[in-house]
C-alpha cells in the first residue's frame, strides 16, 4: 500500500509552499484520495502529475521538480567551474538590460517630438547653416579694414572713430543676419 501524504507533507516533500500544492488540487493538475482523516496525496502519482501538468514559474530561480526516481531535468547547460562568470545566466541583466533598451526608445521618441516641434535641430543642420552664415560674415568682416582705413586716419577725435566702427561692424552684421 502506497504512503499518502496530507498537502502540508507532499508540499516538504516538493520542497515549496503548502499554498501551490492547494492550487494544484484546486486546478486538478495533482488528485488527491478521499480518507477519513481528509485528502491525501500518493507522492509518486502526484509527482508525475505535478512534472506534466504544472510550468515552473519564471520568476521561482528553481529548475523544476521532477518526479521521485527521475533525475530532475537541467534548467541551464551546465558550466564548468573554470568557465568565466559571463557564462551563467542572469535573470536580472534581463530586466536591467530591458529596462535601458525601454528608456532609450523613450527617449529618442522624445528627441523626435521635439524636433518635429522645432525646438532641437540636428547637428548636421546646424553645421550647414552656421557655414552658411559664417560664410556670408568672413567676407564683408575682412572688407571693413581695407574700407575704414583712410577714413579713420584722417580723424582725430576718438568719439567719432568708436562711432563709425560701431557703425560698420553692425551693418556687417546686420546684413549677415537678413540675409538668413
Amino acid at each position: 500500500m502506497p504512503v499518502l501524504l496530507t498537502p502540508t507533507a507532499y508540499a516538504r516533500h516538493r520542497g515549496c509552499d503548502e499554498k501551490a500544492v492547494r492550487k494544484a488540487i484546486a486546478a486538478e493538475r495533482i488528485s488527491t484520495i478521499p480518507t477519513p482523516e481528509g485528502p491525501r496525496i500518493d507522492p509518486v502519482v502526484a509527482d508525475i502529475q505535478w512534472a506534466a501538468n504544472t510550468r515552473a514559474r519564471a520568476d521561482s530561480g528553481k529548475p523544476p521538480q521532477a518526479p521521485a526516481g527521475e533525475p530532475a531535468p537541467s534548467a541551464a547547460p551546465s558550466v564548468s567551474p573554470e568557465a568565466p562568470a559571463a557564462a551563467k545566466p542572469d535573470r536580472g541583466e534581463y530586466f536591467v538590460d530591458r529596462g535601458r533598451r525601454e528608456r532609450v526608445e523613450a527617449d529618442l521618441a522624445e528627441l523626435e517630438l521635439m524636433q518635429k516641434r522645432g525646438e532641437v535641430y540636428l547637428k548636421v543642420e546646424v553645421d550647414a547653416l552656421l557655414e552658411r552664415v559664417l560664410g556670408r560674415l568672413r567676407p564683408s568682416l575682412l572688407q571693413l579694414p581695407g574700407r575704414l582705413a583712410p577714413i579713420l586716419a584722417a580723424e582725430s577725435d576718438a568719439a567719432v572713430v568708436m562711432t563709425t566702427l560701431d557703425r560698420e561692424v553692425r551693418a556687417v552684421l546686420a546684413s549677415t543676419a537678413g540675409g538668413g
